[in-house]
C-alpha cells in the first residue's frame, strides 16, 4: 500500500508518526477501513486505547479451553443468541477488542456492523491474564457489559466477576 494512500486514510496518525510522537491513536472507524483494505491481511489485530496491536497465534490449550468454553455457555442461553468468537466488538471510538466469546442478542447472519454491547464475554488467559482481569475488564464494564469470565487453558478457572 502506497503511504500516500494511507495518508488519507489516517492523516492525524501519519502526522503524529512524522513527528516523532511515540504513538497516535486511531479511530475504530480508521481501524475498520484500514482492515478493509487488506492492511491486516493474516494478522490478528484489534484496537485497545487507540492503539493497533497484533495478537500472537493461538496455541492448542488455548483453543481446546475456548472450544470447551463455548460449547458450555451455549447449553445455557436460550434461543435468540449469537455466539461470536475473536470477531470485533466495537465498544467505543477507540476500543474494538476481540473477545475469545461473546454472547450478543440476536440470530446468527447478516447483521449491520460489528455489536457495541454483550450479555457476556469471555476471555481465556494464559499470558494474558494479568490484562484480561485489569485493562480488558474495564473496557468491558465500561462500556455497560455486565457479565464476564476470565479461565485458564485447561479448564482452571482463574476469576470470575461481575463487572459493572
Amino acid at each position: 500500500m502506497e503511504v500516500n494512500h494511507v495518508r488519507t486514510l489516517v492523516p492525524a496518525a501519519v502526522e503524529a508518526v512524522q513527528r516523532g510522537a511515540a504513538a497516535a491513536q486511531v479511530t475504530v472507524q480508521e481501524f475498520d477501513r484500514l482492515g478493509a483494505l487488506g492492511c491486516f491481511e493474516g494478522r490478528r489485530a484489534l484496537l485497545l486505547d487507540g492503539v493497533i496491536l497484533q495478537q500472537g497465534p493461538m496455541d492448542p490449550p488455548h483453543a481446546n479451553a475456548l472450544e470447551v468454553l463455548t460449547e458450555a455457555v451455549r447449553a445455557v442461553f436460550e434461543a435468540g443468541w449469537r455466539f461470536r468468537g475473536q470477531t470485533p466488538l466495537h465498544l467505543d471510538q477507540f476500543n474494538n477488542p476481540m473477545p475469545d466469546l461473546a454472547v450478543v442478542a440476536g440470530r446468527p447472519g447478516y447483521n449491520q456492523g460489528h455489536p457495541t454491547v454483550a450479555a457476556l464475554v469471555v476471555e481465556v488467559s494464559d499470558s494474558t491474564l494479568h490484562t484480561d482481569l485489569t485493562a480488558k475488564a474495564e473496557w468491558y464494564a465500561t462500556a455497560g457489559i455486565v457479565d464476564g469470565s476470565c479461565g485458564i487453558p485447561g479448564g482452571l478457572w482463574a476469576a470470575r466477576a461481575m463487572l459493572a
